[in-house]
């Protein structure tokens, strides 16, 4: 939608001769087309034309099962994975935010925030631990046919 937002005010904008929503700034003209095609590209072409329907309707198109390297298609694997990452360095963060607060003997909203942060991270953390490991390493947290519980992952969220 963005992107869509940006094309429609490039598109405005060079209807006619003269500047019209930009008033004549060429740098906000150049950012538009310039965030336009970074949007375009990397939210949209990459994930979703390429992504998204090249795996799903290339074996369709030419009477394959599966695309010649399906483990390639686990990109989502990697999402889990930032997901993962974050919520660690997350963790840590709010660890040296209380640490910093109790030192400096002083409370304001970070502390607090820290302290959820605190509580609910570990939680995240391990559950997309766990899915990450039923993903990659065959085991069966959320699996039922591994005797897993496929509702533990919701109720760890």
């Amino acid at each position: 939608m963005v992107a869509t937002g940006m094309s429609v005010i490039i598109r405005m904008e060079l209807s006619s001769g003269n500047s019209q929503f930009l008033h004549g700034n060429n740098q906000v003209f150049n950012v538009m087309v310039t965030g336009h095609a970074i949007a375009m590209i990397f939210l949209f072409v990459m994930p979703v034309i390429i992504g998204a329907f090249g795996n799903f309707y290339l074996p369709i198109m030419i009477g394959a099962m599966d695309m010649a390297f399906a483990r390639l298609n686990n990109i989502i694997d990697f999402g889990i994975f930032a997901i993962h990452l974050t919520s660690i360095s997350s963790l840590l963060g709010a660890i040296n935010f209380i640490v910093t607060f109790l030192n400096m003997r002083t409370i304001n909203v970070l502390y607090f925030t820290a302290i959820l942060l605190l509580l609910s991270l570990p939680v995240l953390t391990g559950a997309v631990t766990l899915l990450l490991m039923d993903r990659n390493f065959n085991t069966g947290f959320y699996e039922v046919g591994a005797g897993g519980d496929p509702v533990l992952y919701e109720h760890l969220f």
